[in-house]
């Protein structure tokens, strides 16, 4: 029987997190398969997960969470996708029900994406954002506001939680495979837009991110931080926007991410932060011609002639 839902989990040394959340994911209720992308671990990710027959693996000897996914993606053969992080807990045993209900829902459906907050924080992420820097605006909301979201259209769901039919994931190529980290989904996302599709919130189920303390850890943080200047800072840039839209975003996301890398230099009293920004303004131009080859079909294919998704703004106010 063909499952109406893939939920394709990127892992990579995350044992200590799929311990907490795949009990959680093997109570959803409906017709499911549950791939794991094992992106290279050295933990023992591969040896908890091989204890579920319920539970396929695929392992990449790459880290990358794009190439992983959109492999893992392929593979799999449900009408829709949930492309989860290792680290999100949803308790809502009938989540995908309620998801593939609300999809069906909703005026050109591109993205769906689940709020959640971090774990010991109140605040609720529940969408993104673009401006002209490209920083991926986060909207934080008190859970006594969350309710009247639900639904809401947002310029980008997070790739924590990632909700999306399976046709329409492939329309849009699914992630760019150029950069291993480094906001694909607010790229996609933004893809989606021009594509004309719609991305929305779904708020009345709640994930609770468990990874967030990783992120305060500077080796972590300077490792990806290259492939955030090169990817979500300029390449996104370049290969989403228009001709006249990019010109003027450029030179203001580059101004905005020098600013940036000092004031990370400076909190994390840690000067590597400015070597792994060098690095990222090298990977773009390495990457320039893919960039650029990715940008033409982009433009291309892209039925929405404005920058859609610079004209979705909070609605909460």
């Amino acid at each position: 029987m063909i499952p109406d839902v893939s939920i394709v989990i990127a892992n990579h040394n995350g044992s200590k997190y799929l311990k907490q959340t795949i009990p959680h994911i093997l109570k959803w209720h409906g017709e499911k398969e549950i791939i794991v992308a094992d992106n290279a671990s050295t933990d023992d990710s591969v040896q908890y997960l091989d204890s579920f027959t319920e539970i396929r693996v695929i392992k990449n000897t790459t880290i990358s969470k794009t190439i992983g996914q959109n492999f893992a993606a392929k593979k799999s053969t449900g009408k829709y996708l949930l492309l989860l992080d290792n680290d999100i807990i949803i308790d809502d045993e009938n989540i995908l029900k309620e998801l593939v209900n609300f999809y069906e829902s909703l005026d050109r459906p591109g993205f769906v994406g689940i709020s959640f907050h971090n774990q010991g924080e109140e605040d609720i992420m529940y969408g993104g954002f673009f401006n002209y820097k490209w920083d991926r605006s986060r909207v934080l909301i008190h859970p006594s506001k969350i309710d009247m979201l639900h639904g809401r259209q947002i310029g980008f769901a997070f790739g924590a939680s990632l909700f999306i039919k399976r046709q329409n994931w492939e329309k849009l190529k699914g992630y760019d495979e150029t950069y291993p980290f480094g906001a694909p989904d607010s790229d996609v996302c933004a893809r989606a837009w021009l594509f004309g599709m719609k991305n929305y919130a779904y708020t009345k189920s709640m994930g609770v991110h468990i990874g967030i303390s990783e992120r305060t850890q500077n080796d972590k943080y300077i490792r990806k931080y290259p492939y955030l200047i090169a990817s979500q800072q300029l390449g996104n840039i370049l290969k989403n926007y228009s001709l006249h839209n990019a010109i003027i975003a450029l030179p203001y996301s580059l101004m905005f991410s020098i600013l940036k890398t000092v004031k990370q230099c400076i909190e994390r009293k840690d000067i590597r932060v400015l070597w792994a920004f060098c690095k990222g303004i090298w990977l773009f131009l390495k990457n320039l011609p893919e960039t650029l080859a990715f940008r033409s079909f982009v433009q291309k294919h892209r039925t929405e002639k404005r920058d859609a998704f610079l004209f979705i703004k909070p609605q909460h106010e």
